[in-house]
């Protein structure tokens, strides 16, 4: 991929909604698990990886494998758990190269990141 005009790599279960509220869970949550991103390349696009879950319903199991990506903003994940980079290279223009906020179990091997990670005090659940 190329000059992507949004994030290379989108999993946002809030779609278009401006002012997210958490909700009960019922029929009408959306859950998404058990996703492999593997052997990506992006070179251009406005965030590199951005996974955004529901505090109610985060996003759980995702996998990036042999992933490369160039972009303005790097990883933004919130609201998630068992997520897992493995040999990621993230080269972000703005810091950080990853933003984690609510994320439980994220675990990385072999990732190189231009920037730092950025991890919210209080709120990073099981690092």
């Amino acid at each position: 991929m190329s000059d992507i005009k949004h994030e290379a790599i989108s999993i946002n279960l809030y779609y278009f909604v401006t002012d997210p509220r958490p909700e009960p869970v019922s029929e009408r949550t959306p859950r998404f698990r058990d996703f492999v991103f593997r052997n990506i390349r992006c070179n251009g696009a406005k965030r590199a990886i951005e996974v955004r879950g529901l505090p109610e319903m985060p996003v759980e199991a995702i996998r990036f494998e042999n992933v490369r990506m160039t972009a303005d903003a790097g990883a933004l994940l919130t609201d998630a758990k068992d997520i897992t980079f493995d040999g990621v290279r993230i080269d972000a223009k703005e810091s950080p190269a990853m933003h984690v906020h609510n994320v439980r179990n994220l675990r990385c091997d072999m990732v190189d990141a231009t920037g730092p990670v950025e991890v919210p005090t209080g709120h990073m659940g099981d690092l």
